[in-house]
């Protein structure tokens, strides 16, 4: 019976925790979602993690050529904290939002052949040690 009462209290501990998660990350994703403007169709997706100091986030996804592609990522209650990263098929960087002071969307356009990328998202250690981090795809109508 006391072993029964330990675990009753483990896994309404994990729940609450589990729930906090979430109704954190929902207010992220809302932030998030307005940079998918009404001229992106989301793809449905809703990629969140909760990312602590150093850990990295990683997202597979295939950008199809010809098509333009808006991604727009945030981390906690504001624009800027995270940084991500799209890394072509042999893990060269094509692009990098720090390069331009974490902007919380951009467009990306694959040019001349199908790619499949990895994305990887990580906090901007500057501005926050742990956040909810949300990042949502778009393709240009």
């Amino acid at each position: 019976m006391k072993a029964l009462t330990r675990l009753s209290v483990v896994l309404l501990f994990f729940a609450a925790a589990v729930y906090d998660s979430a109704a954190q990350c929902e207010s992220t994703i809302d932030l998030c979602e307005k940079h998918i403007s009404e001229a992106y169709i989301p793809d449905g997706q809703v990629r969140w993690v909760f990312l602590q100091q150093d850990e990295i986030a990683e997202f597979e996804t295939t950008f199809f050529a010809g098509n333009t592609y808006r991604i727009s990522a945030i981390a906690g209650a504001d624009e800027g904290n995270i940084i991500f990263n799209i890394l072509g098929p042999d893990g060269n960087e094509l692009f990098s939002n720090s390069a331009h002071s974490n902007a919380p969307y951009w467009d990306f356009k694959a040019e001349f052949s199908t790619l499949t990328v990895r994305i990887e998202a990580l906090l901007d250690a500057n501005k926050t040690s742990s956040a909810c981090g949300v990042l949502l795809l778009g393709l240009k109508k």
